[in-house]
């Protein structure tokens, strides 16, 4: 990983297979520019990952947008990339890729997406690819920021995860169940390791406003034991409904404030905009 000041170096991937409104050549040359941060997150950085679990490699960056998209009629939100096509699943070893711009990033961080804010909290050695001194500042700074909407965000993911998995006729493009899996242990397992995730990271959220990132080793054991099928599906939806009691509980007793100040963000938000542009030339 580089460290620096200046404009961004690491050149994100680009390709005409995987078409969205948000791939395009435009959307690339913003998100390219303006890169502050770029994590892995997903299965691979939580650390629930191994040369049987078959992953592909999930890739989140923080952007910030010139003066033109944030102050005027620009309409960038986000940079999009994958290896494959649109509603082809991704095989082990693809790149799948997400470039926010800050503002969509605040938004969704601000309330505590589970998705969003992981790339605050992944290991730098490991598994941060690129983060300059604005990057390494939003890190240090944007936790603060959290508050118990978090631990209800992660309620939320959390209910989606366990109507997916407890209704296998339920099949989507985003979240098709894995026949792979289903055939191999009778349910979609990796929908029960991230239900059990969430209910566990979200905890550790509330309860120290950090989230350790690879997991703890018997978190992630124990997760890897329900991926490979170690557990039955009926223990694990019982499981699960134990520890969503346990985050419910955790939520009650923070310390952390209902919600973010909104006000607070929108001013750092503002100052880390101008400094950027600043230096940029902009």
């Amino acid at each position: 990983m580089r460290v620096r000041d200046s404009l961004c170096v690491y050149e994100l991937p680009y390709g005409e297979m995987f078409k969205t409104q948000h791939s395009t050549r435009e959307c690339w040359e913003v998100a390219q520019f303006g890169l502050i941060l770029l994590s892995e997150v997903g299965s691979t950085m939580h650390g629930v990952s191994n040369d049987d679990t078959g992953d592909d490699i999930d890739l989140m960056g923080i952007c910030i947008e010139p003066p033109a998209e944030a102050l005027g009629l620009g309409d960038f939100e986000q940079y999009e990339y994958r290896d494959r096509k649109v509603n082809e699943r991704s095989r082990e070893g693809d790149t799948d890729l997400v470039a926010y711009g800050l503002r969509k990033w605040v938004k969704l961080a601000a309330t505590g997406n589970p998705t969003v804010i992981m790339p605050l909290f992944s290991d730098v050695g490991l598994h941060v690819k690129w983060a300059n001194g604005f990057g390494l500042l939003l890190r240090e700074e944007f936790p603060q920021f959290l508050s118990q909407q978090a631990g209800h965000r992660f309620l939320g993911y959390l209910d989606g995860q366990l109507q997916r998995y407890l209704d296998p006729d339920r099949v989507d493009s985003k979240h098709a169940t894995r026949p792979e899996l289903v055939e191999k242990y009778g349910w979609d397992t990796k929908m029960g390791y991230h239900a059990l995730r969430l209910a566990i990271q979200g905890k550790q959220l509330m309860d120290s406003h950090h989230i350790d990132l690879p997991m703890r080793e018997d978190d992630r054991e124990f997760l890897l034991d329900v991926r490979h099928g170690k557990y039955a599906r009926e223990w694990v939806i019982g499981e699960t409904h134990r520890r969503i009691d346990l985050l419910k509980t955790a939520i009650a007793e923070s310390r952390l404030p209902e919600v973010a100040d909104r006000a607070i963000i929108s001013r750092w938000m503002a100052d880390v905009q101008r400094a950027w542009w600043e230096e940029c030339g902009l």
